[in-house]
């Protein structure tokens, strides 16, 4: 039995205990339709079940449906799935969903089911491509999506939400947002509805405003144990927070802006409570500092590092994410480098490790960075994310450099040697090369 194998199966025994109505297990990874929708068989012409078949007969299931997979796998889509009904798909991080890459724009799920939730679990979306909102996935108002262990990457659109766009309920956990673009708002996320985001990295994402995420409308947001990285934008480099937010034990580092706030952009709309948070390392495009630039003070609870923000001549240090209490703030200046000003304080970072190179938690206590966090081998899409309060894998031990005694026992061994080897030769009876007759 091949490891991929064994891995699906232990995880699958894994799943939590759910009543499903019905389930379907994917063996065929070809984008073909069923045969007889309706029929409760995913059954396409041929016979095999595929995840386009599985989908178009749950929703005639009228109650929660399950879709696993045979087998890891890649499947390239034509065409949009649409979830519009109670699914669970499990993926188990060994199937990856893609846009062919002939087929025209359209984001890989659009998710519409009023009903209950919509769970996605261990899939891999990639490259979709849409003229409207979502890149890879749209979930409408009044629907439900939960995205747990996942990835998000290489989507885009032509307008907000680069990755995901939700104006309904979403829950991200343990998920990774990377490499993602949106034209106009969020190019890793744009949440409409209420969100709730946990375990999450957003990294490399671009957008017109909002970098890495952006959330706006009345639902509230809630963040938590998440890194937001090296996202890029015209205003708010890593977020532009236009509603009620909640940021709680996030690292928000080395994300950069055109014209404002590298790290965090407001409007009058925003209400923002950060606890234990490292807002630091964010800058402009010239390169000067900018970590944030809200117009109302925000609530601070817990300890929080805030870095500074640079006037546009360089004169002078300006705070423009000032809390309602210094209490639970520190502010860095221009002269305090990340390094030095994150093992100078107090504050814990759990870490979250990326094969070797680290970014931070913050939890309280000191910090500890394996490499640089503005070294591009920081954040790369590819890395499989640690569980966030794992312990550190221990490092590779190196081989302990010989010491002098050692170097003398070596070269004195290799002495004798040369010297056998010389008295041999020196010695050696001389070969009779006379003709016998």
């Amino acid at each position: 039995i091949s490891l991929s194998r064994l891995a699906l199966a232990l995880s699958i025994m894994s799943q939590p205990a759910t009543a499903w109505a019905i389930d379907f297990l994917v063996d065929d990874f070809s984008d073909i339709g069923d045969a007889t929708p309706g029929d409760g068989r995913c059954a396409a012409p041929s016979g095999t079940c595929t995840l386009r078949a599985a989908v178009e007969e749950a929703v005639h299931t009228p109650d929660r449906a399950r879709i696993r997979f045979a087998a890891a796998g890649r499947i390239e889509l034509s065409s949009s799935l649409t979830l519009s009904s109670p699914v669970d798909i499990f993926g188990n991080n060994l199937v990856t969903l893609s846009r062919a890459a002939e087929a025209k724009a359209f984001r890989l799920f659009l998710v519409r089911a009023s009903a209950a939730d919509v769970v996605v679990d261990g899939l891999i979306l990639e490259f979709g491509k849409s003229p409207e909102s979502g890149g890879c996935v749209f979930v409408k108002a009044e629907s439900s999506l939960i995205l747990r262990k996942s990835t998000v990457r290489h989507c885009q659109t032509d307008k907000d939400g680069g990755g995901i766009a939700s104006e309904g309920r979403l829950i991200l956990n343990d998920v990774a947002v990377i490499d993602n673009v949106a034209k106009g708002s969020g190019g890793g996320i744009l949440a409409r509805g209420s969100t709730t985001i946990a375990d999450v990295t957003i990294a490399r994402n671009r957008a017109g405003k909002g970098g890495g995420i952006v959330t706006e409308g009345g639902a509230a947001s809630d963040i938590s144990s998440t890194v937001i990285a090296r996202n890029v934008a015209s205003k708010g480099g890593a977020a532009f927070f236009r509603s009620q937010v909640v940021v709680r034990n996030t690292l928000i580092v080395d994300n950069v802006a055109d014209r404002r706030a590298g790290g965090i952009e407001g409007n009058p709309k925003t209400q923002l409570t950060m606890e234990n948070v490292a807002l630091v390392g964010n800058t402009l495009a010239n390169g000067l500092a900018s970590n944030c630039s809200l117009i109302a003070p925000f609530q601070a609870l817990g300890v929080n590092l805030v870095g500074p923000t640079l006037a546009a001549d360089g004169d002078k240090t300006r705070h423009d994410c000032e809390a309602e209490s210094d209490g639970g703030v520190a502010y860095g200046t221009d002269t305090s480098p990340i390094d030095t000003y994150f093992t100078s304080t107090t504050l814990v970072v759990e870490q979250r490790v990326h094969k070797g190179a680290a970014v931070g938690l913050v939890f309280g206590g000191h910090v500890q960075w394996l490499a640089a966090p503005s070294t591009e081998s920081a954040i790369q899409p590819d890395w499989p994310l640690i569980e966030v309060g794992a312990p550190m894998p221990a490092p590779v031990a190196q081989p302990e450099p010989p010491t002098d005694s050692t170097n003398l026992r070596a070269l004195g061994a290799i002495f004798i040697f040369l010297v056998i080897a010389a008295l041999f030769l020196a010695f050696r009876p001389a070969k009779d090369t006379r003709r016998r007759d």
